[in-house]
C-alpha cells in the first residue's frame, strides 16, 4: 500500500487537501515547505500512519526510523521507475 500527506500547504491548496501534520511541540500546523510525504508499507492504515512520521521526523533519521515501522519512504524518481 502506498499512502501520501502534504504539509505547509497554501491556503487554497488545503481546501482540496484538508487534512494537515500537526507539530506536537508546538500543537500547530507544521510550518514548512510545501512538501508531499509518500510512503509504502505492507497495510494501508500503516502507510498512512507513517506519512506522519516522515513528515515530522529529522531528515537523518527519517529513513532508518520509517524502515524500523515497517515502511518506506517513496522518492518521486521511484514513483516514475515503478
Amino acid at each position: 500500500a502506498v499512502a501520501s500527506s502534504a504539509i505547509g500547504l497554501a491556503a487554497t491548496a488545503r481546501a482540496r487537501f484538508p487534512g494537515c501534520v500537526l507539530d506536537p511541540a508546538g500543537k500547530h500546523p507544521a510550518q514548512r515547505v510545501p512538501q508531499v510525504w509518500s510512503v509504502r508499507a505492507a497495510q494501508c492504515w500503516r502507510a498512512d500512519a507513517l506519512t506522519k512520521v516522515a513528515a515530522l521526523a529529522a531528515p537523518a533519521q527519517r529513513e532508518a526510523l520509517l524502515a524500523r515501522l515497517g515502511g518506506t519512504l517513496v522518492h518521486p524518481a521511484q514513483e516514475q521507475a515503478a
